[in-house]
């Protein structure tokens, strides 16, 4: 897969999680659920910081909201990154001994990501 799954629409993201193909998987489509989640806690933070009035209470909760959404939001691309280099180590030839040597340091390069 190319770009972020970020730049998907909904049903595009929908789609591809309930085909079966084998990205998205799990993982993004946890970090894409929880990143969802948040943006509705921030949205309520958000609102119930307008109205305070000490307009600066929440900011901490909001400053550090916003940097959990962007782990998140980075997580559920790296879990496709990695799931496609596993895939892809997979694939490699396993005829000769070096190739299967080759093979396995790729498999365990994916997996320790």
């Amino acid at each position: 897969m190319s770009g972020s799954l970020w730049d998907w629409g909904l049903a595009e993201f929908r789609d591809r999680t309930a085909s079966d193909a084998p990205i998205p998987g799990g993982g993004s489509a946890a970090m894409v659920s929880a990143a969802i989640g948040l943006g509705l806690v921030l949205m309520a933070l958000r609102v119930t910081a307008r109205k305070a009035s000490d307009k600066t209470a929440l900011t901490p909760l909001i400053d550090g909201g916003d940097r959990l959404l962007a782990e998140l939001s980075a997580h559920a691309d790296a879990d496709i990154a990695v799931f496609d280099a596993y895939m892809k180590a997979l694939k490699l030839p396993r005829g000769s001994e070096a190739e299967k040597a080759a093979r396995r340091a790729a498999i365990a390069d994916a997996a320790a990501a």
